[in-house]
């Protein structure tokens, strides 16, 4: 769910395409935010905030899970360590 800081209300829920949800990171510039799946699944799903998937990444299975996600500070790559 997105929220309006201003008022504290809900202005977008969308569902996203992860078993669990373990963190979130927000585009420098606000266009996209990336979602990292829980900590057993190497999967990462980029959506736009309207709820949008923009892209999706899923390096191998089996593997021990996304740690960090970094946006570049223009907002033009993304880092995914793990």
């Amino acid at each position: 769910t997105v929220f309006s800081v201003a008022t504290w209300e809900p202005i977008k829920h969308f569902a996203v395409s992860t078993v669990d949800l373990a963190s979130l990171h927000w585009s420098p510039d606000g266009s996209a935010i990336a979602i990292c799946d829980h900590a057993l699944d190497y999967k990462l799903v980029v959506y736009s905030p309207d709820g949008k998937q923009v892209a999706d990444y899923v390096a191998y299975e089996n593997g021990m899970g996304i740690r960090s996600a970094s946006w570049s500070p223009s907002g033009q790559m993304l880092a995914v360590g793990s």
